[in-house]
């Protein structure tokens, strides 16, 4: 298979919107993973859609961001989207039941041009929403 085809197959998926998405991004995924190698740009975007399709309740997020964290934030040129995407869904759990220091823990470990990032609900920091009024 050639690289542009996953490429194609990804663009399909995007325009199809089809209700099987997540065993074809999983397929998609491998596909890069084979074809481009673990460590490329777009097997890593891949792998941070795949985790955001699985959600970030789902373990298999947990631990697919888990695996793609380092290399995302190592890459040359870190796409910070995709990073900041993968320690959302990473400490998440830990904002949503009030483990604020393993929170921290990761965005310290991996700082992003954004320092805002690093806040969540309970923080003393945190911007104030129509909700919190």
């Amino acid at each position: 298979m050639h690289p542009e085809t996953v490429e194609a197959r990804t663009l399909h998926w995007h325009l199809h919107e089809r209700a099987d998405h997540i065993p074809l991004v999983e397929q998609i995924f491998a596909d890069h993973e084979r074809l481009l190698g673990p460590d490329d740009p777009r097997t890593l975007h891949a792998g941070v859609e795949l985790a955001r399709l699985y959600g970030w309740t789902d373990p298999r997020c947990t631990a697919l961001a888990a695996r793609l964290v380092e290399p995302l934030y190592a890459a040359p040129e870190p796409d910070w989207d995709d990073v900041r995407a993968v320690l959302h869904y990473l400490s998440a759990r830990h904002a949503q039941t009030g483990r604020m220091d393993e929170f921290h823990a990761v965005w310290n470990r991996y700082p992003t041009p954004d320092e805002d990032e690093r806040l969540a609900p309970g923080d003393p920091d945190y911007p104030a929403t129509d909700d919190d009024l």
